[in-house]
Formats: structure tokens, sequence, C-alpha cells
């Protein structure tokens, strides 16, 4: 049951007990009355407004059309089966402007970034990934 939503006081107590009691009823058909109340668990949500992003500045000269692979890796789509030949990227390796064509693989030492066919991925000037459709 949702408790009210400002700081709790010792004023609150009777209007939590209270709405308690309604819930419990509610789901158990019938009031217990002069029972104590146990907290077995919370649900905590917590939220805060996100700023809005400055414009990614331009890569100021730098753009590089496409990236050149390191290697091809043959990988196993798991719906189909087929097995297809992937460029694999070092992401350390990528320029900003550098543009990777799926089915690709960007690698990093904590994680690696699947372009799937049909997609592709774009350093920006702050240096993040951006996937594309089409």
């Amino acid at each position: 049951m949702p408790l009210p939503l400002h700081v709790l006081g010792e004023g609150d107590v009777a209007e939590i007990r209270a709405a308690y009691d309604r819930e419990y009823a509610r789901f158990y058909d019938r009031p217990v009355p002069g029972s104590d109340v146990e907290i077995m668990s919370y649900a905590v949500v917590v939220a805060t407004v996100a700023e809005v992003p400055a414009d990614v500045p331009d890569a100021g000269g730098l753009f590089v059309p496409h990236a050149v692979a390191d290697h091809v890796q043959k990988v196993r789509d798991t719906v189909s089966g087929a097995v297809s030949d992937w460029a694999v990227f070092a992401r350390a390796r990528l320029a900003h402007g550098a543009k990777v064509q799926g089915p690709a693989i960007v690698t990093e030492d904590e994680t690696s970034t699947l372009v799937g066919p049909g997609w592709s991925a774009t350093v920006n000037a702050l240096g993040y990934l951006e996937l594309a459709r089409g």
C-alpha cells in the first residue's frame, strides 16, 4: 500500500494503519482488529528530470567515412543457424567520424557492440557510438 507523499511523522500513524487495514481486508476479505503490523518489504521509485544534452560538437574535420576492420570473424545467427563473416573493429582505433557498416563487431576491453546487418555505427565527436538502422 502506498505511503503518504511527504515526510512522515507521528500524525501519520493512524492514517497509515487505517489504510493498511483497508488493504488487508480487501486482499484477505476480512480485517484483523488489533493485530500488529510488520513491514516485510518496500518498493521505492526514484525519478529525476534528465538534463537536455547539449548539441554534439562537429567532429572538426576528423571525419573518416569508413573504418578499416582489424579482422573478420565467423558468426552464427542464433535464429537461422546461418554462419557469415562479420568485420571486427577495435573500438580504441576508431577515430571520431568513423563509420562501421554492419554486420560488424566493435570490441572493447569491457564489452563488445554488435552492429547487425542493415545497421551502422558512427563515432560522434564526443567519442560515443551512434547506431542507426538503414
